[in-house]
């Protein structure tokens, strides 16, 4: 410091003072414009150039004297939490791992439970389940589940390397949960351009070396450049920035697909509608995320073109919470205008595609290789070696009668049977799908035609194979055969008993499909065959088998959550619901969990973790009881605990 008052040294810095000044007036004049009416009185801007490093632009505030926004932080250096802007750096850590622009993730109600916290349901911007998203439309529209289940895919620790690689400075922390992904940990815009710079020039990170004392394993070792030179008044050089260095951060066909779904504007249009004008140019390519925390504090836009990486942050120096901007509303447009000027008079320049790079046509809801069955297909790229290889299996064909409206079986009469397509989702959406509406194939299949005459003549009905029974059984059925004599029932152990235990008494009478007979089955549990028989005066038999499960065990359920005596308030910045998590076993197999609310039921889950969301919009605010029944497939049933609850204001 000293030397600079004695000898009078000249610095000379990176920026550029038109592209700083330009930057500086959009800021301060679109923070006057909409930011101040919606209580947002600060903003922060960094322009990069991606192929040096240098600092083009550092916008720290919209106004340096003024106190009352604490003009004199800087807030380009100051850790704030990018929200969505920070999914990129976990995008990049599945393509690394494997993973694909068609990888499909379930946006459904999901539940990670996270004991001895409560559960962590993450929800969408929209409040709205999406279904099955391919990573490129998950990213794009930047829904949240599938980015907290993404991120619990790869694992934690491997994003949170992958954000240090990048540039990213303050996630020094050993241990992360789940709403990393969301952007929950706080980032400089300095660092966060930084690494949407290293996207930006295809993986590689271009800087000076960091300071060997300032130096930390698994951290960047570059830093982006301020100063260019530094000479004391005789013209001696002290510090010169002659040329960057290079580090490769991530294989160029990794940051292309990432590259390739941030400036897909028909991927983002879904989510972003009307809005999306922020965060396009007319006249070339551009990529872009937004970034909005949900407690409106914190709004940015972050992006790139080959040429320029932007970084844009507004809000407020003191984390006095905004009116409800989002990142496209509240950063987009100082974000638009500067890419705009930035710009003008440029050549357009595409994403250069590296070499490894291949397209193959998949389904769009699937993501695996189209078939003629798939609705809708699109060309997507992979990096080599990451293409499906495997064909659809999302849209199957099933034969159906179109008069009973079952499975059609070779019997079926050829002029019935038609060909549907059905989506098939894995077994974990099947609450989503039953909520959704969306139509599923029949599980019957049409009844075979009469064997001779005598399956009809005695036939078990009721119940059906492999059903699940508890209790007293009602066996219904056909014994009804010419010069009948008498018809008895039994039931053996397994597939094949070796031993038959009989059902009631010898009947003399013949039953036209009615009650054959109760099966008491207290004290049974498994699989067990049911035989009926019926004899006629010539001591002829008629035999009918049917295999069904017994389960007499109630299921064990127990309420994981809502807390007895918690509260829960709808002015919650985490999202204004709670989660009613319940585990449910069963010593054969569970069928649901139902919800109840004061009363009522509020919901029902089929698969684990039995969860339900309850959003508090729906709930007037004093005290609720909450509970759950559990019931396993033989319709055996237990009921949870009954907790009290508080909702405030």
């Amino acid at each position: 410091g000293e030397a600079m008052y004695r000898r009078g040294l000249r610095v000379y810095t990176t920026l550029d003072l038109d592209i700083q000044n330009m930057a500086q007036e959009v800021a301060a004049r679109k923070i006057a414009e909409y930011g101040v009416p919606n209580n947002a009185n600060n903003a922060a801007v960094v322009i990069l150039r991606p192929q040096t490093g240098e600092i083009l632009a550092m916008v720290g505030s919209v106004d340096y004297y003024n106190e009352a926004i604490d003009g004199q932080v800087n807030m380009a250096l100051a850790p704030r939490q990018p929200g969505s802007s920070f999914k990129p750096y976990v995008y990049l850590t599945a393509f690394e791992q494997g993973y694909t622009a068609a990888t499909v993730v379930m946006d459904i109600p999901t539940t990670f439970p996270d004991p001895p916290n409560e559960p962590y349901s993450p929800m969408n911007i929209d409040m709205q389940y999406h279904g099955a998203q391919t990573l490129r439309s998950a990213l794009a529209c930047s829904y949240n589940i599938p980015a907290v289940k993404l991120l619990d895919m790869v694992g934690i620790p491997n994003v949170v390397a992958m954000a240090r690689r990048m540039g990213i400075t303050t996630l020094t922390d050993d241990y992360y949960g789940l709403s990393l992904a969301l952007g929950a940990r706080e980032v400089k815009l300095l660092d966060h351009t930084y690494g949407y710079s290293v996207v930006a020039n295809g993986g590689h990170m271009a800087g000076q070396p960091v300071p060997a004392w300032e130096r930390r394993p698994g951290f960047r070792e570059l830093d982006p450049v301020a100063i260019l030179l530094v000479e004391d008044s005789e013209g001696n050089i002290l510090k010169q920035y002659t040329q960057p260095e290079v580090r490769r951060v991530v294989e160029p066909q990794y940051a292309y697909v990432l590259q390739s779904i941030l400036s897909d504007t028909a991927a983002r249009a879904p989510a972003f509608g009307a809005s999306a004008a922020n965060l396009v140019l007319p006249d070339r390519p551009v990529a872009t995320k937004t970034g909005s925390t949900n407690d409106n504090r914190d709004a940015w836009t972050m992006g790139f073109t080959p040429q320029y990486a932007v970084g844009v942050w507004i809000g407020n120096a003191d984390r006095t919470k905004m009116n409800r901007l989002l990142g496209s509303t509240g950063a987009g447009p100082i974000y638009h205008e500067i890419m705009l000027k930035l710009h003008e008079g440029l050549p357009v320049m595409e994403f250069q595609r590296p070499p490894g790079i291949v397209e193959e046509k998949v389904c769009a809801l699937s993501g695996q290789l189209a078939t003629d069955h798939c609705p809708h297909t699109r060309t997507e790229i992979f990096v080599e070696g990451t293409e499906p290889t495997g064909y659809c299996t999302m849209h199957q064909v099933f034969r159906v009668n179109r008069e009973t409206g079952r499975l059609a079986t070779v019997y079926t009469p050829a002029e019935l049977v038609e060909e549907r397509v059905y989506e098939i989702y894995p077994p974990e959406a099947a609450d989503w799908v039953r909520m959704a509406g969306i139509p599923q194939p029949p599980t019957e299949y049409d009844p075979l035609p009469e064997e001779g005459s005598a399956a009809q003549e005695a036939a078990i009905l009721r119940p059906a194979p492999y059903q699940y029974v508890r209790g007293v059984v009602e066996i219904a059925g056909n014994a009804r055969v010419p010069n009948q004599a008498v018809y008895r029932l039994k039931y053996g152990e397994g597939l094949n008993p070796s031993a038959w235990m009989t059902i009631g008494s010898e009947h003399g009478h013949q039953v036209d499909n009615g009650t054959l007979e109760y099966w008491d089955t207290t004290g049974l549990s498994g699989l067990y065959t049911i035989q009926l028989s019926v004899v006629d005066h010539n001591h002829a038999e008629w035999l009918a088998n049917v295999q069904v499960t017994v389960d007499n065990e109630p299921p064990q359920v127990k309420l994981n959550h809502p807390y007895p005596g918690s509260k829960h308030s709808r002015s919650d910045v985490e999202g204004a619901w709670f989660t009613i998590q319940v585990d449910a076993v069963d010593n054969l197999r569970m069928d649901r969990v139902e919800f109840y609310l004061d009363g009522a039921q509020i919901g029902m889950s089929t698969v684990t973790p039995y969860a339900f969301k309850v959003m508090l919009t729906d709930v007037p605010a004093g005290q609720h009881e909450v509970w759950a029944i559990g019931y396993d497939a033989a319709g055996n049933s237990a009921e949870t605990e009954h907790v009290q609850v508080t909702v405030t204001g």
